[in-house]
């Protein structure tokens, strides 16, 4: 492993953890125009009536095209009949009208598309995207905002009344006042027209949408963009992986070591194991029994400089023993202790960046690289030189052979890239 020392500031030697970043609060140097262009209003019909609603971009990063999230009863009414002739409208009278293949509605909400199934009432409207994949617009998102008690944070509320024209969304603000799993309440004032508008808040100094306006009884309430409502939306545009494993990809360009050779011959693979703590390089698919689902974590606005941040997913094997917490699914990448374990929360470090070998190429090899510390990072190196031939012929497969090492732009070195398989 290089020789890297952390910043005293990220690690306490007397925690057994790693420390969580406090996250910033506060917008910074935003600009409300480009929110009224993420926020639109929409137009549809439904036996024979013409109602209005509210949908907002979301800026899903792994696709080329604009994507606008709306409460599902916007999609399709409580008898189960869907809206018809959909336009999302613009200045100046201007329509874009929407095709059926267009429109995403969750089997969830269209087996009850009633109110009591509030917590599903979502859905997804793909729009074509102008001058290609790096114009993407939309307000950011954060699953770990979705693990986290939002009571008491200012939020604000942007949609279209009835009468509103579109291009000028009204904008109510409030405070959260009850959070749990799938929905959120809210003390702000809303009417008629804004379901399906964005409910956001400031998170690293931009905008990031949390849920999606649905209506109001006592107070309001929207559905929470959580693990389940994206991961629905994710599918839908084929963005990220399920049930993969993750792979070492060796230089074939390089020379290669002698006690490397049966590692390239074989794969190095990332393993749990159900009576191990930690993560392991195991050689050989067989007895692997190690996947995950892999997806967007984290996106910021879009203009935005930051990047998108990923989450693994792990998938608990059936073979493993009754008594492990399958409430562990987070996989955590501890780059202090040079291990990788699996956590129920979704912590900070859980989040990693992909950076590819060559962005022109689909299928690249990529670093699992670990965002740690003001611009410092660290990415994920996997080596098995310490299981031997005879090892291997006695059938021990795996070894502790995890490390993280100083992330350096464009400079890769030997069984740091990786691929899905």
């Amino acid at each position: 492993m290089a020789d890297f020392t952390l910043s005293p500031l990220f690690y306490d030697p007397g925690w057994n953890r790693l420390p969580e970043p406090e996250g910033t609060e506060g917008l910074q140097f935003t600009q409300a125009s480009r929110r009224n262009e993420w926020i639109v209003k929409l137009k549809f019909q439904r036996e024979g009536n013409t109602f209005y609603g509210t949908g907002f971009y979301l800026n899903i990063p792994d696709t080329t095209s604009d994507v606008i999230v709306t409460a599902g009863h916007n999609l399709i009414g409580e008898n189960g009949v869907y809206s018809e002739n959909i336009e999302i409208l613009g200045q100046n009278e201007e329509s874009t009208k929407v095709e059926k293949s267009e429109v995403f509605i969750p089997e969830s909400y269209k087996r009850d598309p009633t109110s009591k199934n509030s917590k599903n009432d979502y859905g997804a409207i793909t729009t074509k995207r102008g001058g290609g994949a790096n114009t993407s617009k939309g307000f950011g998102f954060s699953l770990k905002l979705g693990h986290k008690q939002l009571r008491g944070r200012p939020l604000e509320v942007s949609g279209y009344r009835i009468g509103s024209k579109p291009g000028q969304p009204d904008t109510s603000s409030g405070y959260c006042t009850r959070s749990w799993p799938s929905q959120i309440e809210y003390e702000v004032t809303t009417e008629k027209g804004l379901s399906g508008s964005p409910v956001y808040l400031a998170c690293k100094g931009h905008e990031v949408a949390i849920a999606i306006h649905h209506g109001q009884k006592k107070k309001a309430r929207g559905t929470h963009l959580d693990e389940r409502v994206l991961c629905d939306i994710f599918r839908f545009l084929r963005v990220g992986h399920e049930g993969k494993s993750l792979k070492v990809v060796p230089d074939e360009s390089k020379r290669i070591k002698e006690v490397h050779k049966d590692a390239r011959r074989l794969g190095m693979y990332l393993r749990f194991s159900g009576h191990g703590e930690f993560g392991r390089v195991h050689l050989g698919s067989e007895g692997l029994d190690t996947t995950f689902d892999i997806f967007p974590g984290y996106s910021p606005a879009s203009g935005e400089s930051k990047d998108p941040l990923y989450v693994f997913r792990f998938n608990h094997p059936p073979s493993w023993p009754e008594e492990n917490d399958k409430k562990e699914k987070w996989v955590l990448w501890d780059a202090t202790n040079d291990t990788v374990t699996l956590t129920e929360h979704l912590r900070e470090f859980c989040f990693v960046k992909f950076v590819k070998k060559n962005t022109k190429k689909s299928d690249s090899p990529f670093r699992v690289v670990l965002p740690i510390t003001g611009r410092d990072m660290v990415e994920l190196r996997m080596q098995a030189a310490e299981i031997t031939p005879q090892d291997i012929e006695l059938g021990i497969r795996e070894t502790a052979g995890i490390s993280f090492e100083k992330h350096m732009k464009g400079k890769f070195a030997e069984f740091n890239d990786f691929r899905f398989e």
